[in-house]
């Protein structure tokens, strides 16, 4: 019974680490920006980033709740006036946080 119980920790602790299953992150002005991330289940997730616009720089901030899987997708269009470049972006929740960029091709 003993391991049995390890073996199943262990597992609760390969799965708590937040990661991208999936991501069309380059994506043209007017397209449409998609992360799938793999974290805790039920839990709430938020994704902060920026892209310029014209001269200023544009915060956007989404929440999403992972399913009893522990996936969630956010997801965005990309504004026709965006500026093309590559742009920090933060998901957090569950205690993690995982930093990754996504880019406004021309």
């Amino acid at each position: 019974i003993k391991e049995i119980n390890v073996a199943q920790e262990q597992t609760t602790i390969a799965q708590s680490h937040l990661k991208i299953i999936n991501a069309v992150s380059a994506v043209k002005r007017g397209g449409t920006g998609i992360i799938t991330i793999q974290g805790k289940p039920n839990t709430a997730y938020n994704i902060k980033t920026y892209y310029k616009l014209g001269n200023k720089m544009i915060s956007v901030s989404q929440w999403r709740t992972t399913d009893r899987t522990g996936v969630a997708t956010f997801n965005w269009i990309v504004s026709m006036d965006s500026i093309a470049g590559t742009y920090a972006a933060t998901i957090s929740g569950g205690d993690e946080i995982l930093n990754t960029k996504h880019t406004v091709i021309p």
